[in-house]
C-alpha cells in the first residue's frame, strides 16, 4: 500500500503555544495588531493577553475561542 500524501506544510515537532504561534504568522505577514484588533473587531488588550497564553478571566471562554477562531480565520 501507498502512503497518502496531504498539501499540508510539515510542523516540526515543538511545543509552541497557541498564541505563539498566532503571534508568529501575524508577524510574517505583516499585520500590526492595532490593525487586527480594528479588522477583527477585538480589544488590542484582549489580542495581547491571547498572544502571551493569558487568556482574560473575566471574558467567557466562548468569547475566547470566538476570539482565536477570528484571530485565526483573519491570518489564513
Amino acid at each position: 500500500m501507498t502512503e497518502q500524501q496531504t498539501n499540508e506544510p510539515e510542523v516540526p515537532a515543538t511545543n509552541l503555544s497557541a498564541g505563539t504561534i498566532l503571534s508568529a504568522a501575524r508577524e510574517k505577514l505583516g499585520i500590526e495588531l492595532a490593525d487586527l484588533a480594528e479588522q477583527i473587531r477585538v480589544p488590542v488588550n484582549v489580542l495581547e493577553a491571547i498572544e502571551k497564553d493569558r487568556v482574560p478571566k473575566n471574558l467567557p471562554e466562548t468569547f475566547i475561542r470566538g476570539y482565536i477562531r477570528s484571530y485565526a480565520k483573519k491570518l489564513a
